[in-house]
Protein backbone atom coordinates (compact mmCIF):
# COMPACT_ATOMS: atom_id res chain seq x y z
CA UNK A 1 0.00 0.00 0.00
CA UNK A 2 2.73 2.51 0.74
CA UNK A 3 4.34 1.49 -2.45
CA UNK A 4 1.19 2.25 -4.22
CA UNK A 5 1.18 5.83 -2.49
CA UNK A 6 5.06 6.59 -3.49
CA UNK A 7 4.13 5.23 -7.06
CA UNK A 8 1.46 8.26 -7.07
CA UNK A 9 3.07 10.79 -5.54
CA UNK A 10 6.02 10.33 -8.31
CA UNK A 11 3.34 10.11 -11.21
CA UNK A 12 1.91 13.37 -10.02
CA UNK A 13 5.68 15.24 -10.21
CA UNK A 14 6.37 13.75 -12.91
CA UNK A 15 3.04 14.96 -14.93
CA UNK A 16 3.53 18.51 -12.87
CA UNK A 17 6.92 18.94 -14.36
CA UNK A 18 5.95 17.53 -17.89
CA UNK A 19 3.18 20.31 -18.16
CA UNK A 20 5.25 22.99 -16.77
CA UNK A 21 8.17 22.20 -19.08
CA UNK A 22 5.77 22.05 -22.36
CA UNK A 23 3.99 25.30 -20.97
CA UNK A 24 7.17 26.80 -20.60
CA UNK A 25 8.22 25.86 -24.30
CA UNK A 26 5.01 27.34 -25.91
CA UNK A 27 4.85 30.37 -23.62
CA UNK A 28 5.79 33.43 -26.14
CA UNK A 29 9.61 35.60 -24.91
CA UNK A 30 8.36 38.90 -23.21
CA UNK A 31 9.44 41.70 -25.55
CA UNK A 32 12.99 42.76 -25.20
CA UNK A 33 13.62 46.16 -24.50
CA UNK A 34 16.77 48.12 -25.26
CA UNK A 35 19.23 47.84 -22.29
CA UNK A 36 18.87 51.24 -20.14
CA UNK A 37 21.75 53.37 -20.06
CA UNK A 38 22.69 54.46 -16.43
CA UNK A 39 22.59 58.53 -16.51
CA UNK A 40 26.27 60.21 -15.91
CA UNK A 41 26.32 62.78 -13.58
CA UNK A 42 26.79 65.19 -16.52
CA UNK A 43 23.56 64.49 -18.12
CA UNK A 44 21.87 64.82 -14.00
CA UNK A 45 23.47 68.07 -13.23
CA UNK A 46 23.97 68.78 -17.13
CA UNK A 47 27.57 69.67 -16.24
CA UNK A 48 30.10 70.49 -19.36
CA UNK A 49 32.82 67.63 -20.01
CA UNK A 50 35.34 69.35 -17.78
CA UNK A 51 33.11 70.23 -15.02
CA UNK A 52 32.30 66.22 -15.03
CA UNK A 53 36.20 65.52 -15.34
CA UNK A 54 37.12 67.82 -12.41
CA UNK A 55 34.19 66.51 -10.34
CA UNK A 56 35.35 62.65 -11.23
CA UNK A 57 39.18 63.72 -10.18
CA UNK A 58 38.39 65.22 -7.10
CA UNK A 59 35.97 62.31 -6.19
CA UNK A 60 39.46 60.05 -6.97
CA UNK A 61 41.23 62.12 -4.99
CA UNK A 62 39.02 62.19 -2.02
CA UNK A 63 38.40 58.15 -1.57
CA UNK A 64 42.08 58.37 -0.39
CA UNK A 65 41.81 61.61 2.16
CA UNK A 66 41.00 60.76 5.77
CA UNK A 67 41.62 62.79 8.88
CA UNK A 68 39.75 63.18 12.44
CA UNK A 69 39.94 65.62 14.61
CA UNK A 70 38.90 66.07 18.48
CA UNK A 71 38.73 69.85 17.89
CA UNK A 72 35.59 71.04 17.08
CA UNK A 73 36.27 73.92 14.34
CA UNK A 74 36.12 74.06 10.29
CA UNK A 75 39.45 73.74 8.75
CA UNK A 76 40.04 73.72 5.06
CA UNK A 77 42.96 73.75 2.69
CA UNK A 78 43.24 74.60 -1.14
CA UNK A 79 45.81 72.19 -3.23
CA UNK A 80 46.76 73.01 -6.68
CA UNK A 81 47.12 69.80 -9.01
CA UNK A 82 48.74 69.27 -12.55
CA UNK A 83 47.85 66.70 -14.45
CA UNK A 84 49.43 65.03 -17.62
CA UNK A 85 47.54 64.66 -21.13
CA UNK A 86 47.53 60.90 -19.79
CA UNK A 87 45.60 61.75 -16.76
CA UNK A 88 48.75 61.16 -14.26
CA UNK A 89 48.92 63.50 -11.52
CA UNK A 90 52.55 65.65 -12.18
CA UNK A 91 52.80 67.85 -9.26
CA UNK A 92 50.84 69.64 -6.82
CA UNK A 93 50.86 72.59 -4.19
CA UNK A 94 49.40 73.83 -1.14
CA UNK A 95 48.19 77.31 -2.11
CA UNK A 96 46.22 77.99 0.93
CA UNK A 97 46.89 76.05 4.36
CA UNK A 98 44.32 75.55 6.78
CA UNK A 99 46.43 76.56 9.35
CA UNK A 100 46.55 73.13 10.77
CA UNK A 101 49.62 71.38 9.46
CA UNK A 102 48.26 68.00 10.31
CA UNK A 103 45.03 68.35 8.44
CA UNK A 104 47.14 70.22 5.63
CA UNK A 105 49.65 66.88 5.25
CA UNK A 106 46.31 64.58 5.14
CA UNK A 107 45.29 66.47 1.45
CA UNK A 108 48.45 66.48 0.67
CA UNK A 109 49.12 62.61 1.91
CA UNK A 110 45.33 61.71 -0.28
CA UNK A 111 47.13 63.28 -3.64
CA UNK A 112 49.84 61.27 -3.00
CA UNK A 113 47.95 58.17 -2.28
CA UNK A 114 46.05 58.45 -5.69
CA UNK A 115 49.09 58.79 -7.19
CA UNK A 116 50.60 56.03 -6.35
CA UNK A 117 47.30 54.04 -6.94
CA UNK A 118 48.04 54.51 -10.49
CA UNK A 119 44.51 56.12 -10.52
CA UNK A 120 44.01 58.00 -14.41
CA UNK A 121 41.58 60.00 -15.85
CA UNK A 122 42.44 61.44 -18.95
CA UNK A 123 41.31 64.86 -19.00
CA UNK A 124 39.39 66.37 -22.05
CA UNK A 125 40.36 68.77 -24.62
CA UNK A 126 41.09 71.71 -23.85
CA UNK A 127 43.93 70.23 -21.57
CA UNK A 128 43.12 72.10 -18.14
CA UNK A 129 45.66 74.20 -16.88
CA UNK A 130 45.24 72.86 -13.38
CA UNK A 131 42.62 71.46 -10.84
CA UNK A 132 41.90 72.96 -7.43
CA UNK A 133 40.76 70.68 -4.68
CA UNK A 134 39.57 72.37 -1.54
CA UNK A 135 39.35 70.00 1.38
CA UNK A 136 37.52 70.76 4.34
CA UNK A 137 36.20 69.79 7.45
CA UNK A 138 33.24 71.61 8.73
CA UNK A 139 32.38 72.61 12.31
CA UNK A 140 30.51 69.35 14.02
CA UNK A 141 27.05 69.62 14.90
CA UNK A 142 27.34 67.74 17.48
CA UNK A 143 24.68 68.49 20.36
Amino acid sequence: MRTSNCNKLLFLIYLTLIFMCSCAGNSTPPAISAPKKSASIAEIKKMSPMEDYIHRFREAVRQYWAFSSPLDEPMACTVDIDISPDGEIVSYKLIKSSGNRYFDNSALNAIVRTQRSGVRLPPPEPLPKGITIIFSLPKSTKP
